[in-house]
C-alpha cells in the first residue's frame, strides 16, 4: 500500500497488510479508471507465474503441449507457492482442481476481490501472502488453469461446468472454453530458468 502523506511515513511511504487483515478493515474501496485509458491498454493479454517451494527455491517443470507439468513427482506434504502477475491489463482467474476433477477458485479469493488487474505487472500471491499450498496424501495429479481476459468471465460458472463436463481436466477446459480460448497457434508459452512461466 502507498498512502498519501509522503516518504517519511511507513517504509519510504509504503506499507504492507495481510489480505486478511485488508478483509477486515476495509469497508469498500473503489477505482475510477477514464475509458480511454482501458481501450488503450487492453491491447494484448500476457503475464508470469512463478512456482516455488517455501524455500524459495524453484519448482523445476518442463513443457508440454499447451501446458507445463512438473520435472519430477511432488512428495505429499510439499508446500508451495504460486506468484500471478499480468504484463497487461487483464481479468485474471485461477483455479484448481485434482483427478476427482472438483475445481476450487483460488483467485479471486472470494466475491469481494476484483478480479480485474488494471495496471501493469500487478503480483498477485496464491493461495494469498503468509500463506502456502501443501499436498495432501492422496496420490495423483494437482491441476492449476490461469486465465486471463480482456473481459470479466462467470467463473464461477466455468468452474462449475469443467466439474460436469468429461474427459481429463485439459479436455474439460476445451469442452468449456472452446472458442473463447486464444488459438494455439497465438499462444507463446515460455519457461524461465527463474521458475517462471511467461
Amino acid at each position: 500500500m502507498i498512502n498519501s502523506w509522503g516518504k517519511n511515513w511507513g517504509n519510504n511511504g509504503f506499507t504492507w497488510i495481510k489480505y486478511p487483515d485488508f478483509n477486515h478493515f476495509c469497508v469498500w474501496a473503489a477505482e475510477e479508471i477514464p475509458p480511454e485509458k482501458q481501450e488503450e491498454e487492453n491491447t494484448g493479454l500476457s503475464g508470469a507465474i512463478s512456482f516455488k517451494l517455501i524455500s524459495g527455491e524453484p519448482v523445476k517443470l518442463i513443457t508440454k503441449e499447451n501446458y507445463f507439468q512438473t520435472e519430477e513427482p511432488l512428495l505429499s506434504g510439499t508446500r508451495f507457492n504460486l506468484t500471478l502477475s499480468n504484463n497487461e491489463p487483464a481479468y485474471v482467474y485461477a483455479i484448481g482442481s485434482d483427478l476427482t476433477f472438483k475445481c476450487q477458485i483460488i483467485f479471486p479469493f472470494n466475491n469481494n476481490i476484483n478480479p480485474y488487474l488494471p495496471y501493469k505487472q500487478n503480483n498477485i500471491a496464491l493461495p494469498g501472502e503468509g500463506y502456502n499450498f501443501q499436498l495432501d496424501t492422496t496420490l495423483g495429479k494437482t491441476y492449476f488453469l490461469f486465465l486471463y481476459s480482456p473481459v470479466k468471465l462467470d467463473i464461477d460458472s466455468i468452474s462449475k461446468n469443467i466439474e460436469y463436463s468429461n474427459g481429463n481436466f485439459y479436455d474439460r477446459i476445451q469442452n468449456v472454453l472452446g472458442e473463447k480460448l486464444v488459438n494455439k497457434k497465438d499462444i507463446n508459452l515460455n519457461l524461465e530458468s527463474s521458475g517462471e512461466i511467461h
